[in-house]
């Protein structure tokens, strides 16, 4: 048994202040009366506990927070105050100042683990929903798949296989369901796909009961979700590049959280401050403008598919009132389902997959989702008490659902006014220039968390000033989303199509290139001779870094959409990229929670470096797409089918 406690390993000034022990060797121990072959009564086993003790230590001129960990191996005969009078002795004659921050976690034994009603529930619901899942697949494959055939590839039906205006086989379901085909959040809500017109096979009335019924069954099919979801086909006049930015962005943001998420696992954390010194770094010290690219996209799609609607509808006020809400209501539908499984999973189920020496960093349930699980799902936990959100992530989605809000008024303005409403939204643009200005020189911010001069450890800064006053605050953030709804007027009124001479195409990239490079590298002159942004800087930074970058991005989305992109919307417009995007959205929810579970899944630790790094994001990035694969078909595309097939569909058919 004291063979697996902890023990100083070598490298104890470089930062190896965890010991964590031999977890296995520790659980495996059993010791039992008896005699001869005869095992007897058991009298005790290992039992794994690990003591913590925060502490602060300066390097490199930062206050930086360690932590003390010693894993300890003790009967099971044993509890936790017993663990913590062996730790403080330990404790000692390391750091006595502060003996009384020290706590001990034991980890339960092998069938101790409670499972918690909300728990089964979350497990219950899961394999429920992948059943009928299943179900509806084999249902969907052997009866109809030559009709699927069909409906995938937007064909009309052939005369043989339709009695009366009806499909053979009750399967008018999977024929009148065209809007399956399409996923929303790549191009909107177009009727036909390569100019093929969407086949509806109507229904009699003694069908309708059951015919709904049956519906609501295949809408959960994950033979067709799963055909339209890894199918790189998409609808005519997508703006084909966007996939690809979707795709590297979400790669970008995983890039960054491999490093915040798996910190807690590393032998040598401290590592990574000599890295703030290397160029290559700076691409991910500075990896926050990731989220304006998706900020910008959904602000431009948001402004050319309204519009368009607005155009093709000639809208009026009547008009607008009534698709407004139906925007919102779809909107809704489209995002809350998928995120309430993924809070309810969070919360209530990866406590029981995740079992090792760092088992203890890991709360039972996370106090926030218990407490204020409704907040995400009403899209307000940017606002809220930002400093104790559920899923602290979810807060680009609260954002993005804001200035979703506002998006038709914006655009209303715009489609009605012309310059008018341009001017209008520049103005919004600006004023969140100005909103970020101000925080940024009120309390001081610094550009990055881990940016040279800074003071305080990385969790209290994100849960002070930074995180809460500037970084998710939505009149800080609308600068990239105002853009795209600018690019996106700029798309809808040429059509796709600009005409400028080769040389004006090619000063507007070297622009574009510039505005895109500048947040990523311009920071890295003044802090590499270890010298602190003055307020000045950090304050130009702060405010104007996020405009720039989208407006630069914002041009490579308009220049290959129009033909003049060259290579770069080649590689962009990769079909490969389609299925990948179209499950962005679940990949970035689940991300996070897959890196937990494989982080804290670890039984050692990991002394890391430029290498392990890499082979650890690319670890969390496959492994993130999987689970997100899974998340699509079970709790993403059912619900935009139902959405389409009996709710906002419906009531734009009624209404046209």
């Amino acid at each position: 048994m004291l063979d697996a406690w902890g023990k100083p390993p070598t490298g104890f000034f470089t930062g190896i202040l965890n010991w964590v022990g031999d977890y296995q060797e520790c659980i495996a121990i059993k010791s039992t009366y008896g005699k001869n072959d005869d095992p007897g009564m058991m009298l005790y086993q290992g039992r794994y506990c690990s003591g913590i003790h925060p502490s602060m230590a300066a390097t490199g001129g930062q206050n930086v927070s360690i932590t003390y960990q010693l894993g300890m191996c003790i009967p099971s005969g044993c509890d936790e105050h017993d663990a913590i009078v062996f730790y403080n002795t330990f404790l000692q004659y390391l750091s006595p100042e502060s003996l009384d921050q020290t706590s001990v976690a034991c980890q339960p034994l092998p069938g101790e683990k409670e499972f918690r009603p909300l728990t089964i529930f979350a497990y219950f619901l899961v394999c429920l929903i992948a059943l009928i899942s299943l179900s509806a697949g084999v249902y969907d494959y052997a009866i109809h798949g030559t009709l699927v055939y069909y409906k995938i590839h937007r064909l009309a039906v052939p005369p043989h296989l339709l009695t009366n205006g009806n499909i053979q086989n009750h399967s008018t379901s999977t024929a009148d369901d065209a809007n399956l085909i399409h996923n929303d959040h790549l191009a909107g809500d177009e009727e036909s796909v390569d100019g093929k017109p969407v086949i509806y096979a109507p229904a009699t009335s003694k069908e309708s009961c059951g015919l709904t019924m049956q519906r609501i069954w295949l809408s959960f099919s994950c033979y067709t979700n799963g055909y339209k979801l890894l199918t790189p086909s998409q609808p005519a006049g997508t703006v084909s590049c966007l996939h690809g930015i979707r795709f590297l962005s979400l790669s970008w943001v995983i890039l960054g959280h491999s490093l915040i998420f798996s910190m807690q696992g590393m032998a040598t954390p401290s590592v990574i401050l000599s890295w703030l010194d290397d160029f290559s770094f700076q691409v991910i010290l500075n990896a926050t403008v990731s989220v304006d690219s998706f900020f910008l996209v959904s602000g431009l799609l948001t402004s050319l598919l309204t519009l368009k609607e607005f155009s093709r509808r000639n809208i009026g006020l009547k008009d607008f009132l009534f698709t407004v809400p139906i925007m919102y209501l779809h909107r809704y539908i489209r995002l809350t389902p998928t995120l309430g499984f993924m809070i309810l999973l969070y919360t209530y189920g990866i406590y029981n997959l995740v079992s090792g020496p760092l088992w203890f960093t890991l709360p039972v349930i996370d106090t926030n989702c218990v407490n204020n699980s409704w907040v995400p799902l009403v899209y307000i936990n940017n606002i809220y008490h930002p400093e104790s959100q559920c899923a602290v992530w979810t807060w680009f989605l609260a954002n993005d659902f804001q200035f979703f809000i506002a998006a038709p008024f914006l655009i209303g303005l715009i489609y009605r006014y012309n310059t008018g409403g341009l001017i209008f939204n520049v103005v919004c643009v600006v004023t969140s220039c100005i909103s970020a200005m101000v925080i940024s020189y009120k309390y001081d911010l610094k550009i990055a968390l881990l940016s040279k001069g800074q003071t305080g450890d990385a969790a209290e800064f994100m849960s002070d000033h930074w995180f809460v006053d500037y970084y998710v605050a939505p009149w800080c953030r609308y600068q990239s989303y105002g853009v795209g709804v600018i690019y996106g007027y700029i798309l809808w009124k040429t059509n796709g199509k600009l005409s400028y001479h080769w040389v004006l195409n090619l000063l507007l990239w070297m622009v574009s290139a510039a505005l895109c490079l500048l947040p990523l590298y311009g920071p890295f002159n003044l802090e590499a001779d270890h010298h602190s942004m003055s307020v000045a800087e950090s304050v130009t930074y702060n405010s104007l870094t996020r405009t720039a970058w989208s407006i630069g991005l914002g041009y490579l989305i308009l220049a290959c959409h129009s033909g003049r992109g060259g290579w770069i919307n080649e590689f962009l417009s990769w079909r490969g990229f389609i299925p990948l995007s179209r499950m962005t959205y679940c990949a970035y929810l689940v991300h996070p929670v897959v890196m937990l579970s494989l982080t804290f899944s670890n039984l050692t630790l990991t002394k890391i470096s430029y290498l392990v790094y890499a082979y650890t994001f690319i670890m969390f990035l496959v492994c993130a797409y999987a689970v997100a694969f899974v998340f699509s078909l079970l709790f993403e595309a059912p619900f935009i089918n139902i959405d389409k097939l009996f709710i906002t569909g419906a009531m734009k058919k009624k209404k046209d």
